[in-house]
Formats: structure tokens, sequence, C-alpha cells
């Protein structure tokens, strides 16, 4: 083990905002626990990894102090090229009443980039990898826990994770498909890193002193919830809402990182019948004194038509509704509107994106045109999520269609969808939305003035099997 001052500044010169706070990332980090030893491995061919311990982030005084009991780490690892990573262990309740050996750790560890953008989310139980992590983006890099091993420094001994990582290149615009010689994968590294628990208030949920007592089973309330009478009635389409937000993508572990880290805010799905055309919607109460709940109602007059697909880009929307709402009731986006729409919540979430831009990153871009281009970025973001849906659900759809889809929505009510599509666009955008929602084909005249057909690419969710 190293101390801090111990480190060369040539490593850290590596990466420039190691020692800083990751403030602004799409995940926020704390700063580099500069108190904390920093672990060391070097391995039989001469390669070195140095973990670092994270300060926990503070909540804000408007909100009470987290539940979500993590810690982060940044590695530094030297092999073939210097790879530069932060981990985040989140235990399960179980593995924390526990002796909490880390040999044989239980819960999620979330791999990052510096950008805090999430690159992979690993599950395990008793120090083994469950499930097989996922990833996108134009270079792809799997990470994934290769084994743990217990390395002894005279009496001491410390459970070393060797990750490994592998990449492969592809081009989206494709589907994916690879267009070069150079898309195939990597050879597996290995990046070894001891787990570094550092700060001291990492298992009190930020608050400081002594451990908070985990809840009984009884006591542990719920933040994220389907209805218990649309479980009953329609349990197909309750199993299909948790599998989208429950699928790993950025969006996704943002929103549990709003929903289930602390109690002022739940989300609630139920279904009935509503007038009118919507296939649903997000009622929040504005003026509520914490907590607060944000109830996410599926139309019960499509079900028998709706496809997976379009369950998926409903609850996605939704979702973020409910991410707006928590936001601007947290005061994090500065907005003084009393009774702001769903539109004007995304218009002023990308307006402050774009101002933070305009004053830090120097270019000649007009405000206008950042904010414009954030809304692109955000919508993107549902789209990217729905893809992974439809990519889990073997449906065959692209970021083309998987975009039109999220457009369709309460986003075609923004100005910039009106910039950003041309009025034939906009009827194959509307022709693909009620495909989804109705089960069945709609024609449509093309950007080339021909007339085509566009019919659901999902499947009709129904009670007779929910395989």
């Amino acid at each position: 083990m190293l101390d801090f001052k111990e480190i060369s500044p040539e490593l850290l010169d590596r990466v420039p905002s190691a020692s800083s706070t990751f403030s602004k990332n799409t995940i926020p980090f704390g700063a580099i626990n500069e108190n904390i030893k920093v672990k060391k491995i070097t391995t039989k061919k001469g390669a070195s990894s140095y973990t670092f311990s994270l300060k926990k982030l503070k909540k804000k005084s408007s909100q009470k102090e987290s539940q979500d009991y993590y810690f982060d780490n940044l590695v530094i690892s030297e092999g073939k090229e210097i790879k530069t990573l932060i981990f985040r262990y989140q235990p399960t309740r179980e593995w924390l009443k526990s002796d909490r050996d880390f040999e044989n750790f239980s819960g999620k560890i979330t791999v990052f980039d510096l950008k805090g953008e999430v690159q992979n989310i690993i599950t395990t139980n008793n120090g083994a990898q469950e499930n097989i992590p996922e990833t996108h983006g134009k270079t792809v890099c799997l990470y994934e826990l290769e084994r743990v091993e217990i390395w002894c420094f005279g009496t001491l001994c410390t459970s070393v994770y060797y990750y490994s990582e592998t990449c492969t290149s592809f081009d989206p615009s494709g589907g994916g498909g690879c267009k070069s010689e150079d898309c195939g994968p990597t050879d597996p590294e290995s990046i070894p890193t001891i787990p570094t628990e550092g700060d001291p208030d990492w298992d009190t949920g930020g608050g400081g002193g002594s451990p908070a007592p985990m809840p009984e089973p009884n006591e542990i309330t719920v933040k994220i919830e389907i209805d218990q009478e649309l479980q009953q009635n329609y349990p197909c389409i309750g199993n299909t809402i948790q599998e989208v937000y429950q699928l790993c993508s950025e969006l996704n572990l943002e929103f549990l990182e709003y929903f289930e880290s602390g109690n002022d805010f739940h989300v609630v799905y139920s279904s009935q019948p509503l007038e009118g055309i919507e296939s649903a919607k997000a009622v929040n109460a504005l003026g509520c004194n914490l907590p607060c709940t944000t109830n996410i109602i599926f139309n019960e007059n499509y079900f028998g038509t709706m496809s997976n697909l379009s369950i998926a880009a409903n609850t996605i929307h939704e979702n973020t509704h409910a991410m707006l709402f928590y936001l601007w009731k947290s005061g994090e986006m500065g907005y003084s509107l009393l009774n702001p729409t769903y539109q004007e919540l995304a218009e002023a979430y990308s307006n402050v994106l774009a101002s933070e831009d305009s004053r830090n990153d120097g270019t000649s871009q007009t405000l206008q045109d950042l904010q414009h281009e954030y809304m692109v970025k955000f919508t993107d973001r549902l789209a990217s999520t729905l893809l992974n849906f439809a990519n889990s659900q073997d449906i065959n759809i692209d970021m083309d269609y998987s975009r039109k889809m999220i457009w369709g929505g309460t986003f075609s009510t923004l100005a910039s969808y009106v910039e950003q599509f041309t009025l034939n666009e906009r009827n194959e955008i509307a022709a693909i939305v009620n495909s989804e929602l109705n089960n069945q084909s709609y024609t449509y005249n093309s950007s080339n003035g021909s007339q085509q057909t566009t019919s659901p690419k999902g499947e009709v969710v129904t009670n007779n099997s929910c395989d």
C-alpha cells in the first residue's frame, strides 16, 4: 500500500481529472480520498495497477441522506496501455449484514469510464459473476469478473479482483455490422484491483457517524413498484414494464439512482381505461410535500394491441417524466414555473445542460445551438435504451426506428421536432407509433414522395404466456 503522495505525478497526469470532483459527469463521483492508502499490485509480468478510494458525495440539503450503500474506486492499470476506470460496488443487504468478506462479495459492480458513462453492470453472488454484461457504442469494451484471488503480504491477506477486458469495434449506423478487418474482438486483458472501501461513510448513506442499521424486510419501503391490480390482472404487461426499467443502460442506471437511493421519491405503475388517445401518462403531485409519488398510468384500452416495443417506449418516456420531476422538485434545474408541463421540463433540462456547456467549453456555439444539440442528445438517450430493449427481445430494429418511436410521443410537441423532421418524416413517425400501438399496418407518404407501409416490429403482449 502507498500513501497518495508517493504516487508519481506522471501517473496522475495521465488522467487530468483524477484528483478533482467528477461533478459534471453523467454519473457524478467524489474526488480521490487522499487520506486513504493507494492499493498497488504488480503482476508477474511487471505491470502495475493502482486502486484509489473516491469520496462519497454528500446529498444536497434539500434531500434526505441516501440509503444507497456503495463505494467507488478509481483504477489505473498499466497493461499494454494505460486503462483508467471507475468501479462502483453496491453490496446486497445480506452481504452487508454478514462478515463482509470480499472473497464472497454479493451485489452489483458497475464499470464507468472517466466521463461517468456506464460500460458494464456486473452482478455477483458469493464472489462469482452471475449475469452476462451488455455493452453498446461505437467501440464497446466488455468487462467481466474473471476471478477473485487471495494475495498475502506477510501476515496481511486481501482479495484481488481480476477483470477481463475485451473490446470490439463496429459501425452503429449499419445496425451493428462490421465494416473493416479491425472489427473483431481484442484478446482479453486482465485488470487487477483490490476493492477499497476507504470512505468511512460509504455504508451510512453518506451521513457520517456509525453505520446505519439495515432495515428488516418489513421495514423496507418499495421505491419502484408495479401496482398490485396491474400485476394481477395483466401480469405480462407488468413483467414487460419491469424488464424495461431493469435493463442495463445509462438512462436506467440514472433512473434507479434517483428512485432507489432514498425515501423521498417513488414511482408506481398502474393501469386504467383512459379517455382520449394517449397510451400512458405520468401524474405528479406538483405541490406535494416529501415524499412524492409519480403515478405512471397505462391505458387499458390498448391492452391486447400494444406491442412490447410500444410498452417499452411508453415506459421509458414516462420514466423520464418522473426523472425530470425529481430534478425539478429537488431544485437541481433552477426552474421557477409552478406547474411545468413535460415539454417545458424537457426544454428546461436541455437548457441547463446547454448553459453549463456554453460557459465551459470555450467554443463559438450559440446557446440556442447548444439547446438544440442537448435536446437531441436527451432523446437519443431514450432511443438508445429502447434499442437495448429491442435487442434483448430479438426485435429487429435500428437506431433510426428507435428514435422515431421516441420522438412520436410528447416530444412531437417540441419546437425542435419540426426543425429536425420534414412533414413526410413526421407522417412516418406517426405511422410507426400507431402501428406498434394498434397492431396494424399504416401507409404514409415517404420523403421521396412514394407511399410506404409500416407494420409492427414488436409482438403484442397478451396474458396467454409470459415467457
